[in-house]
């Protein structure tokens, strides 16, 4: 007995496995009864059933141990059936063929492995070229003549399927070779491999590629491929630009979208996070509405993992590049990951002065930068909230921490930017290139989200009847901007306040601790009536009086704020003895005091002084005592209203961070400038830019109000060029006629360096 050699014996012995490869290996259910019959009809009746299986059970055990096709006389006396009572056929190949058919049946787990070994074979050539062989190449592989690789072997179908069935873990090795091709090639070009460099990591070419993509055997598409890639391989993802998200004719068509809307909606999406559709469809429903476009910049330039609704939603842009809208606004690219507790830290140096600098976070926070050129244009940097929904789940345990932080730091929310123009849709030289901006929140309850006096819902578009409050802040009576003061009627109609707060609306520069020691200063004072403390209450009274008069069912409140407290520090300092001018007032508020005291009765100095000169109507005024608190909103979004800004916690002075980890959510004002901290944002001031003692040094004052929705959202709304928002019912201006010469441009990213780059503190470039 001769042995064969193992690998020519298995690529022989096949042709006897029955019909063919797929029909022997993979006959239908139900089919092997049938097989059984016709093979025992062809084999001699008369041979009996106990020599019959012992045949074929040792055929099988022969191949599967001999590597090798016995003659008749082998075989039977391997099984030790008597060659006599072995059917004489004229075709041997056939009497082996039908045996193993019976075989089949009787002798599964042999037949079994006899199947596994030809598989095996398969596998080595589709590991090699990543594809099943044609019938030459199987008829090659398996050492079998062509003309009798049909009628031995039948259809050559399905050989991937069969792998799949009986070798899953080497089909998944087929698909895991072809994901780490791709995820060799992204880390080496730093982006999105084009096809022809998958398929030259792959060392076949890309028809090759194309038509294993064709017949979807292994993948179905290049998308399957970069999703099992990312999936075996996330982290070498984490650097690498997904090119499928931001082509140049998507850049054409984002530029034309800023040209030619009104409006644009910046937010986040943060890659692994899903979005939510519920607020990506009130997106959608507000830029209908708006005349906008939706631009998302992936949070930390990470495009892999992207949710892939973001891809295919119309009026949907996805920005990888800094894009510059003019020089008042800019969408910078700079990286910021999604967990940085101060994604604004250090991005104040950033552009050119005066320029807002809008960045991709999914926290919803501002930052004003003292400049010199404030009151031409501040210079602003924004972070934008996020569409995507606050998943993070880092692999290590350590992680957690941060994961919660982020979690409770992450706002669902966005940007709106609208391009500023005059009411009849012209732009003038004064708002050429400039903007509105403004935050929204998303309300997951409400499923929407509110923007000025509108609600938009995945639905329908809502007028909101009545804003809940209005927030003016600091005032400053007699140095409030008459410019800005005189569109405050048509903002007050507009957003119909229940609520009107004002902050400092008092000056109180007749009485200022701060010019006791300032001969000059004084004496200029009097010179312009500015030191009788009366006139100064009847100026700020006035004020209040035509703030009423412009919200006829709106109740008026006065914050309790460090100005105002000016009158009880005069009034305890008893300077007022000393003042011809102001000793007769200053007299009888502290008498007012007194008495009412001795009714026990809290009375603030300065609502006596107020009601005094005769308000429109007192009920609709309130005057905040010291400690009063005040709020709005639902109770876990609740806004403190009635803090001024000018104590913090424990008596020291106040600061964004310790008002929110103290209240959560508020709105203050005392710095006359704009800041956010996710819920607690800081209203800015209806003064003039510049005063007689913030003439030198540098400036970040915002002229702003504010504005709370009975949802607790805040929005801050700036006075830019006479306007505190675009108009509602005017046409995008034409681009040639908004944008100055050179704008908007997208400005490419910085090439992928060959070197290692530089060592910081990151551990390289």
């Amino acid at each position: 007995m001769v042995r064969k050699n193992w690998i020519s014996g298995v690529k022989f012995f096949v042709i006897f496995l029955g019909l063919s490869v797929s029909q022997a290996f993979a006959a239908p259910q139900g089919c092997g009864d049938k097989l059984s019959k016709i093979a025992r009809a062809r084999l001699d009746t008369n041979l009996q059933t106990e020599n019959l299986d012992k045949l074929s059970n040792s055929l099988m055990s022969w191949l599967h141990r001999e590597r090798s096709i016995p003659d008749m006389e082998e075989l039977a006396t391997y099984a030790n059936v008597d060659l006599a009572k072995v059917p004489a056929k004229k075709n041997q190949r056939q009497l082996i063929a039908d045996l193993v058919s019976y075989a089949k049946q009787h002798q599964p787990e042999e037949h079994q492995k006899v199947k596994k070994a030809v598989l095996k074979e398969v596998i080595g050539f589709m590991e090699e070229h990543y594809r099943e062989p044609t019938k030459e190449e199987l008829a090659n592989l398996l050492g079998v003549p062509d003309s009798d690789l049909e009628i031995v072997c039948g259809s050559t179908d399905n050989l991937f399927e069969q792998v799949k069935s009986v070798y899953p873990a080497a089909f998944e090795r087929l698909q895991n070779r072809i994901a780490f091709s791709y995820a060799r090639m992204a880390m080496k070009t730093g982006r999105t491999p084009t096809h022809d460099e998958i398929a030259g990591a792959m060392e076949i070419s890309t028809k090759e590629l194309d038509e294993l993509l064709k017949k979807g055997e292994l993948f179905k598409s290049y998308e399957e491929i970069k999703a099992k890639a990312i999936a075996l391989r996330p982290k070498s993802f984490s650097s690498v630009i997904d090119t499928d998200v931001f082509t140049e004719e998507k850049t054409m068509r984002l530029v034309e979208a800023i040209e030619n809307r009104k409006t644009m909606i910046h937010t986040t999406a943060v890659a692994g996070s899903p979005v939510n559709e519920t607020f990506l469809k009130a997106l959608l429903k507000a830029a209908e509405e708006l005349d906008a476009e939706i631009i998302v910049r992936p949070q930390n330039m990470i495009t892999t993992g992207l949710d892939p609704i973001l891809l295919s939603t119309p009026r949907v842009h996805i920005v990888l590049n800094t894009v510059e809208l003019g020089e008042t606004l800019a969408l910078r690219k700079t990286p910021l990951t999604a967990k940085q507790i101060k994604p604004l830290m250090g991005l104040n140096r950033i552009g050119q002065r005066g320029q807002m600098e809008i960045f991709s976070s999914p926290k919803m926070m501002v930052d004003t930068v003292p400049t010199i050129e404030n009151s031409d244009s501040p210079h602003i940097t924004w972070t934008t909230g996020a569409i995507t929904d606050p998943y993070y789940a880092g692999p290590k345990y350590i992680q957690g921490r941060t994961d919660e932080i982020a979690t409770e730091d992450h706002v669902m929310g966005a940007v709106i930017i609208e391009k500023d123009m005059e009411p009849n849709g012209k732009v003038i030289e004064e708002s050429k290139n400039d903007f509105h901006i403004r935050h929204v929140e998303f309300i997951p309850e409400k499923k929407g989200f509110a923007d000025l006096n509108k609600f938009y819902t995945p639905d329908s578009v809502t007028t909101i009847k009545r804003m809940k409050v209005l927030n003016l802040g600091d005032s400053h009576p007699g140095d409030t901007d008459p410019v800005l003061f005189a569109t405050l009627p048509e903002l007050v109609s507009f957003l119909n306040p229940e609520e009107i707060l004002i902050e400092d609306g008092f000056n109180g520069h007749s009485l200022s601790h701060h010019n006791e020691d300032k001969l000059m200063t004084r004496s200029e004072l009097v010179m312009e009536g500015k030191l009788d403390v009366w006139q100064e209450i009847l100026l700020a009274a006035g004020q209040m009086a035509a703030i009423q008069k412009m919200a006829p069912d709106a109740m008026v409140i006065m914050k309790n704020a460090n100005h105002n407290n000016w009158m009880t520090r005069w009034l305890e300092s008893g300077k007022f003895m000393n003042s011809d001018i102001n000793r007769t007032i200053g007299v009888e508020l502290l008498n007012a005091r007194l008495q009412a005291k001795k009714q026990k009765q809290d009375l603030d100095p300065l609502e006596y002084a107020f009601l005094k000169t005769g308000l429109l109507d007192p009920k609709r005024v309130k005057f905040l005592k010291v400690g009063e608190k005040d709020h709005v909103g639902p109770k876990h979004r609740r806004v403190y209203t009635h803090l001024h800004g000018d104590f913090g916690a424990n008596g020291t002075k106040a600061s964004l961070e310790a008002i929110r980890q103290a209240a959560g959510r508020a709105m203050t004002a005392h710095t006359h400038t704009y800041k956010r901290l996710n819920g607690v944002v800081s209203v800015g001031t209806i003064t003039k830019y510049i005063l007689s003692y913030n003439k030198q040094g540098f400036s970040n004052w915002v002229q702003s109000v504010g504005i709370i929705g009975e949802n607790g959202e805040e929005q801050i709304l700036m006075f830019r060029n006479g306007r505190w928002f675009a108009p509602r019912d005017t046409k995008a201006p034409s681009a040639k006629k908004f944008f100055a010469p050179g704008y908007p441009e997208v400005i490419p990213n910085n090439k992928r360096s060959d070197g290692e780059g530089q060592v910081d503190q990151h551990g390289g470039g």
